[in-house]
Order: C-alpha cells, then structure tokens, then sequence
C-alpha cells in the first residue's frame, strides 16, 4: 500500500501538472486568437476542400461538384444598419500531373449574419461550390480564398483521382451527404453537403444524394440495399428497398436517422445488386459529438489520453463510468477547466487534443506518441521555441534540446537505446522540487 507521503506528492504533483497545463493552453490560443507559430508546427489551413464526382450524360467526362468550407470567425464581418456583411473572393484550380491547369473557377461570396455571436463563431460554417467538368485522371485541386476586407488569404490543396464511368452500364457516382433533404427540381449547384462527412449528433437525419446513370434511359425497378456499420462492423442500421430510375440521369436521396449513432466513425454501403453486375458506394461518415472536439474518435482513447492533466481519482471516475454515463462524465471533467463556460467550445479541450493529435503524428517510437517523453512534454507545455538537434555526435548517443525562451526552460531527451525512442533526462518541471 501506497504510504500517505507518497500519495499526497501524487495529488500535489497532478494538481501541479494540471495548473501548468491549464495556463500554457490559455496562453497559446484564446478565444479569439490563433495560435503563435513555433517550431516544429504549422497551423493547418482553415479553408477546406472537397470534391464529389457524378456522371455526365455523355459519359465520357465527369461532371466535378467541388465545395469549400470556411469558419466563420475567420472571415471579416462590417457592421451594416441591420446585419454584419463579410465577402470573400475563391478561386479554384484543377492541376494535373503535368502541372497544366484543366480546370478554373473564380468567384466572388457574400455572407449575411444577423446575430454577432454568428460570425465569432468556429463552429459554424460558410460553405460554397462550384462545378468543373474533367476527363478521367489525376488532379490536384488548389482553392484559394482571399478576404475582401483584410485581404487575408488562405490557400488549401487537394488530390483528386477522375475515374471515368461506363458507357454502356448501369453506373453510380460518388455520394453527398446532406443536412435537408433537396426538392425535387434541385440542382447540384443547390446541394450544401456536410463537408468531410462530419455529421453534428445534435441533427435528428441526415440524408444520402448519388445520382445513377442509366445508358438506355428507360424507367428501370432496381433493388437498393444500405448498410451502415462502425468501423469494427458493428451494424448500426441495414435495409432493403426499391428505387425507380427514370431518364439517363436519376438523382436518389436516402433518409437516415442519426438517433441511434452513438460512435464517432460510420461506414455507409450502398449497394444495387443487379443480375449482371452489383453498384456499390461506399461512404466513410463522422459523427461529431456536441461538446466534443472534432479531433476525438474514440471516448475510452481519449480518457486515458487525458492522464497528463487529470487527477487519478478523476481518470478512475471516467474509467468507470456506465457506457451511458462516460460521455457525460468525460464532458464534466473538462467543463471544469474550461475557461469560457459561457461559450460551446471548449478551448482548452480542443489544444489539449490538437496537442495529442500532434504527438501521434509526429513522436511515435514503442508507444503512441502520445505516451513518450516527448508527447508528454509537448501536450503539457506545447510546442517548443527551438530544437537543438544532436543525431551524430561522437561518443555520445543522439539527443535533442528543447527550448522554451519565454519561460527561461529547457528539457533534454536522449535516445539511450538509439532506436527513436528519445527519454526525458531532465526535471519534468523545471525549477520545482517535490
């Protein structure tokens, strides 16, 4: 049994660990803010991208739907009489592999918001799109978005493969995922899809858009059959019906609920098994959690990645909650820091796990980079100033320096087994005794 001196530098340290973390986060974004630039990080672009493909008439081209996706508080809203005004220009780009440019759209959007709380928001979203018709092949797709007031531009790029459908058969095109169901004279250019796929559990559906193009274009009975599953195959919803398909190009919508989805990753099958030949889409859908940060997808993951600013007693008390309360709880332990309960994000909950995110992807060894000495250091104090890099030194073993000038601080990690896997060497908190 643990004796009560060291349990009570247990509790000092975790309450330590958590005031240490609890600034560094608010010091780095605010509310408001984005984030500082330091070494090693970049932040990711705001502006998304995507892209969905539907057969053409013709069939020997493919009609390219392409939408993009903004924040609202990073566009810049005026004051009018009765509404806050923002505009911004887009340009849209289909590169190939030899670098010639296939494809172009440039257009000019204006957003309308009544409320203020609206364009503060990272929540919410401006969607555009456009549409560009592609012969089959491999493309990179460059949107750019220039701000009208502060001329602020962001830039994203995106790889797109261009497969050519069928002439002869029956054919699918790719699928959209949207959050009203269109009318029924609806145009591509009408559909606003959730862009990535990322469906908020607060909807009560969401509602699938393909198009199948019949060759022939006669009035065709074709059995349709859906299976949505989580990723480990857990079947969430499953059934057959039948579609009618009139003309050469029938546009299909299939209402799903979203009542039942309580994971975080779906994957949706639409198939039509036909005598000849079997259809099938298959679309990866995720469901985000209100209260969530988007960069979570697995709660029991994101508790014990929580360990480096929760007390043992709080991990034990998430650890055990019933599957119906653990959410619940994992909810109550970060509303307790976070610093504007007023607002629906959770600020400190997103960088902590943008911190996570991080490590994973960038400090690997043994563990998941979450778990090594160098994930704990960056989700605790967040990126380092500087890196002193030392791989080849002689009669030494590899090791690295990090700096944290604003702080006067500066932690050591040696590779002692010269496989990667770099250890702390120095005190995890400087300046501190126990």
């Amino acid at each position: 049994m643990a004796s009560s001196d060291s349990t009570g530098v247990h509790i000092l340290t975790k309450r330590l660990v958590t005031l240490l973390l609890f600034l560094a986060l608010l010091a780095v974004p605010g509310a408001s803010q984005s984030p500082r630039p330091r070494a090693d990080e970049k932040e990711k672009s705001p502006l998304e991208i995507s892209a969905t493909q539907f057969p053409t008439e013709q069939g020997d081209s493919v009609r390219t739907m392409i939408f993009t996706q903004i924040p609202m508080d990073r566009i810049v809203f005026v004051k009018s009489e009765t509404d806050f005004l923002a505009a911004y220009e887009l340009s849209v780009f289909a590169v190939n592999k030899e670098d010639m440019v296939r494809g172009t759209r440039i257009w000019r959007e204006e957003v309308i918001e009544s409320e203020f709380k609206n364009t503060q928001s990272k929540d919410k979203y401006h969607i555009s799109n456009t549409e560009i018709v592609l012969a089959p092949g491999e493309y990179e797709l460059v949107a750019s978005l220039v701000d009208a007031d502060n001329r602020k531009r962001y830039t994203t790029r995106e790889k797109l493969s261009v497969t050519a459908f069928p002439l002869d058969q029956l054919t699918v095109g790719d699928a959209l995922i949207l959050s009203k169901r269109p009318g029924a004279t609806a145009q591509l250019g009408d559909l606003f899809p959730y862009v990535g796929n990322r469906i908020a559990d607060s909807a009560d559906s969401f509602y699938v858009y393909y198009v199948v193009r019949n060759p022939g274009g006669t009035t065709l009975q074709v059995p349709l059959e859906y299976t949505l599953g989580t990723k480990d195959d857990t079947t969430a919803a499953t059934s057959r019906s039948v579609i009618t398909l009139e003309g050469v190009l029938s546009p299909q919508v299939l209402s799903l609920s979203t009542s039942e989805l309580k994971g975080r990753e779906y994957e949706l099958k639409l198939k039509l098994p036909l005598e000849a030949e079997e259809l099938q889409i298959i679309v990866p859908i995720y469901v985000t959690w209100a209260g969530f940060t988007g960069l979570i997808d697995d709660l029991e993951e994101a508790i014990e990645q929580a360990r480096y600013v929760a007390t043992r007693a709080q991990l034990q008390q998430m650890r055990k909650a019933p599957i119906e309360g653990k959410r619940e709880a994992f909810l109550a332990f970060w509303r307790g820091l976070d610093p504007t309960p007023e607002t629906p994000r959770n600020e400190i909950m997103d960088q902590y796990y943008k911190r996570v995110a991080y490590a994973n992807a960038h400090f690997r060894s043994f563990q998941a980079g979450w778990e090594t000495d160098m994930g704990m250091v960056h989700i605790i104090y967040g990126p380092p100033d500087d890196i002193e890099r030392h791989p080849f030194d002689v009669y030494q073993k590899p090791y690295q320096i990090w700096y944290y000038y604003d702080k006067g601080w500066q932690f050591v990690f040696v590779d002692i087994n010269m496989f990667g896997d770099y250890r702390l060497v120095s005190p995890l908190y400087p300046g501190r005794s126990f």
